[in-house]
């Protein structure tokens, strides 16, 4: 088997290569100088692009969280409405109750009381869970660069190859 030294020299006569030749050196140097810029620039790009897509999916991200607010506030409201009747419910128990002068060891067995209790109940932890909801959209914040310009450059002034 040849070495590829061999191999370049028996194209030498096919006026392939020229080995001695100072002018093929100086020209391969160039295009291997020229090569390498490319590759570093695509190196750039390549980062700038994983660099824009991880902030764009990070503003994504706190967008969505953003927008839990919103369910959070709806989620409050809809947990002070069910409190409000829970307990409008179980002070009407209690009202009537007392009212018909019933003992109060039988105010468990009243038929409004334990869904007024549970409604209530899940209204004090629908708006426990809102508040928690907001402030951890609140802890969050969005971040300072939300997302990328239109060509998908975050800072525009890059020159095209």
């Amino acid at each position: 088997m040849a070495t590829p030294t061999e191999r370049l020299h028996g194209l030498r006569g096919h006026g392939a290569l020229a080995l001695d030749d100072p002018a093929f050196f100086a020209r391969l140097e160039r295009d291997a100088e020229w090569l390498a810029g490319r590759l570093e620039r695509l190196a750039a790009d390549m980062r700038e692009s994983l660099q824009t897509r991880a902030l764009t999916a990070a503003a994504g991200e706190a967008r969505q969280e953003h927008s839990g607010g919103r369910s959070a506030g709806l989620c409050g409201l809809a947990g002070f409405g069910l409190l409000v009747v829970g307990a409008a419910l179980v002070l009407a128990v209690i009202v009537v109750h007392q009212g018909l002068a019933l003992p109060l060891s039988e105010l468990p067995a009243r038929p409004g009381l334990w869904p007024g209790l549970l409604m209530t109940a899940s209204g004090l932890v629908l708006v426990h869970t809102s508040r928690q909801g907001r402030q951890a959209s609140r802890e969050s914040g969005l971040p300072a660069q939300a997302a990328a310009s239109v060509n998908g450059h975050v800072d525009g002034d890059r020159s095209m190859v």
